[in-house]
């Protein structure tokens, strides 16, 4: 599929698909938000929905597997 076209059927989502929620969370900034309670509850979704970090091998571990 040609990225237009994923693009453009991505961006046909409705905003209250799963997906776009995640992403909307992720993005938010919690600087501008003042309530304590609401920051607190922005994090542990963001926390919740985080991206695992993978390990990642250093220039020196690749260069070591070749």
């Amino acid at each position: 599929m040609h990225w237009w076209k994923f693009n453009a059927l991505f961006d046909s989502l409705n905003e209250n698909t799963e997906l776009k929620k995640r992403i909307a969370y992720r993005m938010m900034d919690i600087s501008k938000i003042k309530n304590k309670e609401e920051k607190r509850r922005i994090r542990r979704i963001q926390k919740q929905i985080a991206i695992p970090v993978v390990n990642v091998m250093s220039d020196e571990d690749i260069a070591n597997a070749f």
